[in-house]
């Protein structure tokens, strides 16, 4: 009676911890530095910038995933502030960035897992759906938390560290 039971509590606990698909988290910033202003035209308004969730410059974030999952990311905090995403695929198995001249930096080295590209479009000033558990508390200093939905449940993906990218000098 004693196995059956230890059995039967073994095979419960192993039943509820469930792999998640997420593998690797990626996160890359690519500073910009400013480049010469607009002239203001008497009588009309200058349009400025939208800055982006990132600051001065562009955040790019990669999730790579095992094949025959599907994960839909809905929402990224950096710096502990929550932002709407948008989710664009990548073919192939490996992300390379393109600077000017020769040189190529590989952002995802290349691997069989699918890979997403996740951008912040605007940050969320009422959170509608809660946070799960920790996730605002993890994401601050340097990290970033990736929430997204997998066979119908919420999970999050803690990216500890941000990379940085050669500045782009604007015109």
């Amino acid at each position: 009676m004693k196995k059956a039971f230890t059995l039967l509590i073994g095979c419960l606990v192993c039943g509820l911890v469930v792999a998640q698909p997420v593998v690797k988290g990626h996160a890359w910033k690519q500073q910009s530095a400013g480049g010469a202003k607009p002239s203001a035209v008497a009588g009309e308004s200058v349009n400025k910038a939208a800055r982006t969730a990132a600051g001065s410059g562009t955040l790019h974030i990669f999730l790579e995933f095992k094949q025959a999952q599907n994960i839909v990311p809905y929402r990224i905090w950096i710096d502990g502030k929550p932002y709407r995403v948008t989710n664009d695929m990548k073919p192939g198995g490996s992300v390379i960035w393109q600077t000017e001249g020769s040189e190529n930096d590989t952002l995802v080295a290349p691997t069989k897992n699918q890979i997403v590209l996740v951008t912040a479009v605007a940050p969320i000033t009422r959170l509608i759906l809660p946070a799960l558990d920790g996730v605002s508390a993890n994401a601050t200093n340097e990290k970033i938390v990736v929430e997204y939905y997998w066979k119908a449940r919420r999970y999050a993906y803690t990216i500890p560290q941000i990379k940085m990218l050669p500045t782009v000098r604007l015109q």
